[in-house]
């Protein structure tokens, strides 16, 4: 279990740094909820009924 908390700080502070360094340069990651990535995946219109 420790090492799974390691590799994930890890893994978290370099995509810190890479997000960090796109954004300087004017290139930001785009951030999606999972129901925007699916629905790009499967290229469905999400609908609200309201």
């Amino acid at each position: 279990m420790l090492i799974l908390a390691v590799v994930s700080i890890i893994f978290f502070a370099s995509f810190t740094q890479i997000a960090a360094h796109l954004e300087r340069l004017g290139r930001p990651l785009p951030m999606w909820h999972t129901v925007e990535v699916l629905d790009r995946a499967y290229g469905q219109g999400v609908t609200h009924n309201q």
